[in-house]
Formats: C-alpha cells, sequence, structure tokens
C-alpha cells in the first residue's frame, strides 16, 4: 500500500509516496485484507496516538485503500460516527 496523502503534526509510520506491504499489523492493512471498518479507542502506542479508526476504500467489493483517522486523544468515536463508518467502507467509482 501507498501512503497517498498525510496531515496534522502527528507522525506517520511512512512518508506520503511511500510504500509498505498490505498486513495486518497495521489498522490500515487490517481495514484493507478484512474489507471492514476497524476501530481501537484505547491504544496508548507510544507515538501518541490514542485512538483509530480505519475504513477501507471498496471498489466492486475489492479494497483499493484505507481512510485511516488518529487521535491523540482517548476518545472513542461517537455511536454515530461508528454508525456512519461501520457501514461498509467508502466506495470508489
Amino acid at each position: 500500500m501507498r501512503n497517498g496523502a498525510s496531515a496534522g503534526s502527528l507522525p506517520t509510520s511512512t512518508v506520503v509516496g511511500e510504500t509498505r506491504p498490505i498486513e495486518r499489523d497495521s489498522v490500515s492493512g487490517r481495514a484493507m485484507l478484512d474489507r471492514q471498518v476497524v476501530i481501537l479507542d484505547d491504544t496508548r502506542w507510544s507515538d501518541g496516538i490514542r485512538t483509530v479508526i480505519g475504513v477501507p476504500l471498496l471498489r466492486k467489493g475489492l479494497a483499493v485503500g484505507a481512510f485511516t483517522v488518529y487521535r491523540t486523544q482517548e476518545r472513542p468515536f461517537s455511536d454515530g460516527e461508528r454508525t456512519s463508518w461501520s457501514r461498509g467502507g467508502i466506495c470508489c467509482p
């Protein structure tokens, strides 16, 4: 998978344009492989990430990417956010 964009002050594991294998050890990789939304409410990762949501980008049922949002506060996603994101991912034309 290739990092297509990044925003914010939090360092990510890859820089824009860099690639890495699609594996289950990342939220975006797990979202793509399982074709499901992945939500981690309290990660306590050493880089300051506390809450994560990974949403697969789907095209004709196949994962072509993932959209991942990180929070540095332990602030679980609301029921509305979970419902919105859990409807099967974002469909790409």
